[in-house]
């Protein structure tokens, strides 16, 4: 579902954002939120697929930017560690050794346990090796 159009789940989240903010105390507003924050992480999803997209094409500029922008945009999402490796991963191949160590220094603080930091990453996630040639494996 992440890999589909995503005008459907910005709809869908703007829609339970206005019944939240209309109906505050309905009955079903818990269950609004609730659908919100899968909404969001669905929709973090969807562009952590697309900056690992560029991170394969070797399109650092645009991985950095993606992983970035889910950074500021879902800083709550579980996808928020994965977008900082993203960041560290294309800082360096870009040859920007400050703005590589920023993004690890914020990810060790945030996330201590992250694959990246421990040198398994991106391997522990099996959708990404479907989509990487067998020569480029390492």
């Amino acid at each position: 579902m992440t890999k589909r159009d995503q005008a459907t789940l910005r709809q869908s989240f703007d829609d339970f954002g206005a019944l939240l903010t209309r109906y505050p105390q309905s009955r079903y507003a818990e269950d609004g939120r609730l659908r919100m924050v899968y909404l969001r992480n669905m929709m973090a999803s969807s562009d952590l697929h697309v900056a690992m997209f560029y991170l394969r094409r070797n399109a650092y500029v645009a991985a950095s930017n993606r992983a970035k922008s889910i950074v500021e945009t879902y800083p709550q999402s579980p996808q928020a560690g994965d977008a900082l490796a993203v960041m560290a991963q294309s800082y360096k191949k870009l040859g920007q050794d400050k703005l590589a160590d920023d993004a690890e220094r914020v990810l060790k603080l945030n996330y201590p346990d992250h694959p990246f930091l421990h040198g398994d990453w991106p391997r522990y996630r099996a959708w990404y090796w479907k989509l990487v040639p067998l020569s480029n494996r390492g």
